[in-house]
């Protein structure tokens, strides 16, 4: 949960000042295990501080919305648990807390897009909140959105086939991730296992090598 993931980092930070021990993510792991487990939750928003913010809330939901595609003011759940991070997270900024986010770099390279997306969208807001965003805060939000994008469902999946499965299909298979919309979903098949996967589900195949006709449509690029 990545609610009680940043409780985690902000209690074991805490910690660490009052006792100079260090600490890593596997701590930071075990500690949210526990408060997951425990069934700790962050504190409901105020109706005040919602109040102040609800209009620049409204702003970002909707400024990734367009920027994405998918109407994100529909997802209930998504703006209320947004709130719940939004709030904290703005004093945090105010006030110069750094957290510490171990997983920015994995979120910036496997949801670039969700990542980037959130950066523009909360860029157009610093200057009326005061505030800077850094890359630690932004890869949590966007992984708030990235969840909803997953959960929406709207995504095109989408195949990807070569002779063996290997090497040519994953430089295809990154060029083609770095440009799809974050809710696509590519994957790597052989020719072989392809005329015995069920395609229902499949919206397009892109291929490197001619294929006999298949029922959905294809696109053949070069190596």
């Amino acid at each position: 949960m990545i609610d009680t993931y940043l409780i985690a980092n902000e209690l074991l930070a805490n910690i660490a000042k009052k006792t100079a021990l260090d600490y890593n993510e596997d701590d930071i792991s075990y500690i949210n295990r526990q408060l997951v487990g425990y069934g700790v939750k962050p504190a409901t928003k105020e109706p005040e501080s919602y109040e102040k913010y609800a209009v620049t809330i409204h702003k970002i939901l909707k400024s990734m919305g367009e920027i994405m595609q998918v109407d994100f003011l529909a997802d209930h759940q998504l703006a209320e648990r947004f709130t719940s991070h939004f709030i904290p997270m703005i004093y945090r900024l105010k006030m110069g807390i750094v957290i510490t986010n171990p997983l920015v770099k994995e979120i910036r390279n496997q949801y670039a897009i969700t990542f980037s997306a959130t950066w523009y969208a909360l860029a157009n807001v610093e200057e009326k909140l005061g505030v800077q965003f850094n890359d630690e805060e932004v890869a949590l939000v966007a992984m708030y959105f990235q969840v909803s994008l997953e959960k929406s469902q709207n995504g095109k999946k989408i195949l990807i086939v070569c002779p063996n499965g290997i090497g040519t299909s994953e430089l295809i298979f990154n060029k083609i991730k770095r440009i799809l919309p974050a809710q696509d979903i590519a994957e790597v098949t052989t020719v072989d296992k392809l005329y015995k996967k069920n395609l229902d589900n499949v919206d397009l195949i892109i291929t490197s090598i001619k294929l006999k006709e298949l029922n959905k449509p294809v696109i053949q690029v070069s190596t």
